[in-house]
């Protein structure tokens, strides 16, 4: 049912939608939160920019990761060689 067929539906959305209130300083409370908001709270548990910034710091974690690399790179191409000429 539609509500061109049903008027009365639109008619009583449109009052229910009318007898919303919003207080007075509502802009004011919902501008002050957002210049309260600190970013640096809102990071996530896992940043990988600080996880490399931090490894990369020491030579052995960097060796590790730099061979790490090497490997999975080793890999890829064997499984593109592989289905290459699979």
């Amino acid at each position: 049912m539609s509500t061109r067929q049903n008027p009365e539906i639109y008619n009583l959305w449109k009052e229910q939608k009318q007898n919303v209130s919003i207080s007075p300083d509502f802009t004011d409370r919902t501008m002050q939160k957002v210049v309260q908001y600190d970013p640096a709270r809102a990071k996530s548990l896992f940043d990988p920019h600080l996880l490399m910034e931090r490894l990369s710091r020491h030579a052995l974690a960097r060796a590790a990761l730099l061979a790490a690399a090497g490997l999975i790179a080793f890999i890829r191409i064997l499984f593109t060689v592989r289905f290459a000429l699979g």
